[in-house]
């Protein structure tokens, strides 16, 4: 097999308005901090679930932070940030996204816990767990999401973020081999128009986290 090749172009938003209260939570539900207990706790049921867990447990090895927001014994939302001590988030580099950002990435809600309000707690979660980090109240965070996201654009705004630019980059990946990143971060580019909100096409199978 041959080289594989990947090119992205996502858009980036930021926070940097004063850190938020922590959203309230309903019945059994409750936020954790991520560490290899909690993760091999939750993780490890389904196929995704267990290579949520191996990433996981790298992603804490290499400095990020994780936040969690359980149900009972499920897991209904989880969220990842690094940090200027942390390796970069698994699909770019410090060279796309400079030394000293905080960059929020990997968020994900189970279909069965969706529009309630879970990745906007999680979010705020990481906002002050990652100014506390680097000892910094006023500290920017950023994230990025695909330009043709429009549901997670839109949730982006409402979480409070403003645009900050856009991100393209290339991947190519020589199986067994290795793997090599290139990117470059607009931080002037304007978003496009959003367009119109799409219908609920219903519950989908929840993505698998990487890691290079």
């Amino acid at each position: 097999m041959g080289p594989l090749v990947n090119r992205r172009r996502h858009v980036v938003y930021r926070f940097d308005g004063p850190t938020p209260e922590p959203l309230p939570l309903s019945g059994q539900r409750r936020s954790l901090v991520l560490d290899p207990d909690v993760v091999r706790h939750y993780f490890g049921g389904s196929p995704d679930d267990r290579s949520r867990l191996r990433v996981s447990l790298r992603l804490l090895a290499r400095g990020c932070i994780g936040t969690l927001i359980v149900d009972g014994d499920e897991w209904a939302s989880v969220g990842w940030i690094s940090h200027p001590g942390s390796m970069a988030p698994p699909h770019l580099t410090r060279q796309i996204i400079g030394r000293s950002v905080l960059w929020s990435f990997a968020a994900h809600t189970r279909p069965a816990f969706r529009r309630q309000g879970l990745l906007k707690a999680t979010f705020r979660m990481r906002i002050a767990l990652a100014r506390q980090a680097v000892d910094d109240p006023n500290a920017v965070i950023h994230n990025d999401v695909s330009i043709n996201n429009t549901k997670s654009r839109r949730a982006q705004l409402g979480a409070g973020l403003v645009p900050a630019g856009q991100l393209r980059w290339l991947r190519i990946r020589v199986p067994g081999v290795s793997l090599w990143t290139w990117g470059v971060w607009d931080v002037d580019a304007e978003h496009p128009p959003l367009a119109e909100p799409e219908r609920d096409a219903g519950p989908g199978r929840a993505p698998v986290l990487t890691y290079r």
